[in-house]
């Protein structure tokens, strides 16, 4: 009937924008918005799909037209307009790393042609399986029921007004200004390298291993963030970035949703019984383990343009620059101030890894990071020295401090006060070892030494000669040293103690 076919040709579109929301998540294809054919036929306006709902939403797409009976006449309109669609979008065997969607595509190809098993029982083992291990969560099943509810409404309503026609009564034209045997030729030689391995496929993250994914299922995964770096290197196809739910409640409703490195074996069902993603021996990895030149190198193997992919990066940064500042330095770039890593080329792909606008980081964030930058490469440029031992007083704050290390600014005028002979402290000329981090005190070489030793027993006992017998000072301190336009001044901290 009319509305049958109408429904077959909307649903299949349906599909392939599925399939164009998963292509341009998966980051495999720079600029691939542009190529996109189909839109907002199930995507709401303005959604950001992540990659994972993205894949999800063409799985359940697929397996709706998988189910849908299609007759041979028909299915070969739809061949040739799949194909159309291959050739417009421009995915051809050299511009395409991913496996998983080579695979995709031949099912695409296979459920046209009414060889559907594989999709229909791989779903229904894996809501079998979520059953099983999860019988208080129907979420999943709820959701492949309410993804059929959609056109089998409009297929009741399509059939009351179009009672009286048939198929052709209804013309059909293509969508895509291609050419279709250009398209058939690219899907051969896309899905050629896959064809002899897709029944090991699966459309779903398996929680049980075959005998053939025994060994990657079940064997340890890499724990060292470089080594998992490393595996993405040599098999990028295997491995994806996406935000996905890390702790969900008894309901299966999210709970915590983090942004994750993870290989195509992860176990994205395994909870414990709070409601926590199991990362133990799971190839899932949070993005936020990686520092920045991980995270560049992962970015890179995986053909993602620059940028960042959530907010939490620049806060990342922060800590990371924080922990170790040797490795970065400020500049500008293209007329803006920006923090970058000392392994950066300065590239446009780096954006959101290894170079880091000033206008990323609030203002509180900056400041810190200026500062620190400062402070340390005034200390290497030798505008400061380190002086030990020093008694310095705030005038302005009261606080004192005794027989502490300071890097004096070389150009500083010094100035002494009067009540109690410490060196006056001076905002930005002047600054105490004790307030640098760790990462500063490393990054200038800085080494503690013992403070100077009070006076030895003979130091003190020739001092004291001379003492009447009213009475004996013994003499206890330390022997603080001043430079002040070249004159050394030696003050002795005297402590009265009568005997």
């Amino acid at each position: 009937m009319a509305h049958d076919k109408i429904l077959i040709f909307d649903t299949f579109y349906n599909m392939l924008e599925g399939l164009e929301e998963y292509i341009e998540k998966s980051g495999n294809y720079p600029g691939f918005v542009n190529k996109r054919q189909i839109y907002k036929k199930t995507v709401p306006q303005g959604a950001n799909l992540s990659l994972n709902k993205a894949e999800s939403l063409f799985r359940t797409q697929l397996l709706i037209f998988a189910g849908m009976e299609k007759p041979d006449f028909l299915g070969e309109k739809i061949k040739e307009e799949y194909y159309r669609w291959i050739n417009a979008v421009g995915i051809d065997a050299n511009n395409c790393p991913d496996e998983k969607l080579k695979h995709f595509l031949l099912e695409i190809n296979n459920v046209i042609e009414g060889e559907d098993e594989k999709i229909i029982n791989q779903t229904k083992d894996y809501l079998d399986n979520k059953e099983k291990t999860n019988p208080t969560s129907p979420w999943d099943m709820l959701k492949v029921f309410n993804a059929f509810q959609g056109p089998l409404d409009k297929n009741r309503e399509q059939a009351e007004l179009l009672k009286d026609k048939t198929h052709r009564d209804m013309k059909t034209e293509s969508k895509f200004n291609s050419n279709t045997e250009k398209g058939q030729e690219t899907f051969g030689q896309l899905t050629g390298s896959v064809a002899n391995r897709h029944s090991d496929f699966h459309f779903y993250p398996q929680t049980t291993s075959s005998a053939s994914d025994y060994v990657s299922l079940n064997s340890p995964h890499p724990t060292n963030p470089s080594e998992v770096v490393q595996e993405v290197k040599k098999s990028p196809q295997n491995w994806s970035i996406d935000e996905i739910d890390t702790e969900i409640n008894s309901l299966g409703w999210t709970k915590k949703k983090e942004f994750v490195l993870y290989c195509r074996h992860a176990r994205f069902n395994d909870y414990d019984q709070e409601g926590k993603l199991n990362f133990n021996n799971n190839p899932i990895y949070r993005w936020e383990t990686f520092n920045s030149r991980e995270r560049f190198e992962v970015k890179k193997a995986k053909n993602i343009s620059g940028d960042y992919l959530t907010a939490d990066e620049v806060k990342w940064v922060v800590r990371e620059f924080k922990n170790d500042l040797s490795v970065w330095e400020i500049k500008e770039i293209k007329g803006q101030t920006c923090l970058v890593h000392n392994s950066a080329q300065i590239k446009d792909n780096e954006i959101g890894t290894l170079i880091h606008s000033k206008q990323k980081f609030n203002r509180a964030e900056w400041a810190e990071i200026n500062g620190m930058l400062e402070r340390v490469n005034a200390i290497k440029r030798g505008d400061v020295k380190l002086e030990r031992g020093l008694f310095v007083i705030n005038q302005e704050t009261s606080e004192i401090s005794e027989n502490e290390d300071w890097f004096i600014s070389t150009q500083l005028r010094r100035e002494v006060d009067n009540r109690t002979g410490y060196l006056v402290h001076v905002p930005n000329a002047m600054i105490r070892v004790k307030d640098l981090s760790e990462a500063e005190r490393e990054v200038i070489g800085y080494k503690s030494e013992q403070s100077l030793q009070n006076l030895s027993t003979s130091g003190t006992e020739n001092d004291n000669k001379g003492i009447g017998a009213g009475g004996i000072f013994a003499i206890i301190g330390v022997v603080s040293a001043l430079v002040i336009g070249g004159v050394v001044v030696v003050r002795k901290k005297l402590n009265k103690k009568n005997r």
